[in-house]
């Protein structure tokens, strides 16, 4: 199965609109920090909580007390750590005068200035861009590349390979990487699981797993490159460690929306 088929057959399965739904982009960009390692149902608690105490501006949590930003995300875990990443962005923000400023530079800047933000890394960066600056950039978490490998739209599990396959799907349109992102997300939590539920599967007819064959080598022009369960796992444990969306539930199933 090709990427172009992938997102062909699973996105009018799981639409996307709605399916990042917040008040403002600086509360998407802090939902995905606080998203990282856990549960999206955690991390919405979490940005409820700073709502309610007047922190969900870039301003005042620039300058709130630390241990008061921690208390707020709480439910999110590693809340020390998440209240540094949190003021480390809204520093950052204040810095480059905000979410509007950031969205006014090129891909390539914007990235990197994401990207030097403590706490926020490649994962993080590209749902930023996509969900808070409508950007079109791949989001290349465990979901993805679980889901790409197993399908047969690339040959290995290295985030190199899926978003180069994301990106031919994307094609530059921010409408595209959002529905693509969310239906990847969707089918892996709920049915491309790490014990994957073929049987419920809408889309296994044409899933190598199911074809009997290994992702990787059906890829590479038939030749087998070990097991397909092999290749799984692999595609399973490559990761980076702010991946946000590692949790049980997107953000469709939170608090949140």
């Amino acid at each position: 199965m090709t990427s172009e088929e992938l997102y062909d057959r699973l996105t009018p399965i799981y639409p996307a609109d709605g399916w990042w739904p917040s008040d403002s982009p600086f509360e998407t960009a802090v939902g995905a920090v606080l998203v990282q390692g856990v549960s999206w149902r955690n991390a919405a608690q979490a940005v409820a909580r700073l709502k309610e105490r007047g922190l969900l501006d870039p301003q005042v949590l620039a300058q709130a007390p630390a241990e008061e930003v921690a208390d707020a995300v709480r439910p999110a875990l590693y809340h020390h750590q998440k209240s540094s990443y949190l003021q480390a962005l809204a520093l950052f923000l204040r810095r480059v005068n905000g979410m509007d400023a950031l969205r006014a530079l090129p891909r390539a800047k914007q990235r990197a200035a994401l990207l030097s933000v403590r706490g926020i890394g490649e994962e993080t960066a590209a749902a930023i861009m996509v969900y808070a600056l409508g950007g079109a950039e791949p989001v290349v978490d465990a979901y993805a590349r679980r889901l790409f490998l197993r399908t047969g739209a690339v040959g290995a599990a290295s985030d190199e390979a899926v978003a180069l396959a994301m990106r031919r799907v994307i094609r530059g349109n921010a409408s595209r990487a959002r529905a693509l992102h969310a239906a990847v997300v969707e089918h892996a939590r709920t049915i491309c699981r790490k014990s994957p539920r073929c049987s419920d599967c809408p889309i296994a007819i044409n899933c190598p797993r199911i074809l009997g064959e290994t992702c990787a080598g059906r890829w590479r022009n038939g030749r087998r490159a070990g097991s397909a369960a092999q290749q799984v796992e692999i595609a399973d444990r490559v990761g980076t460690p702010d991946a946000p969306f590692e949790g049980a539930g997107g953000p469709r199933t939170g608090s949140m929306g």
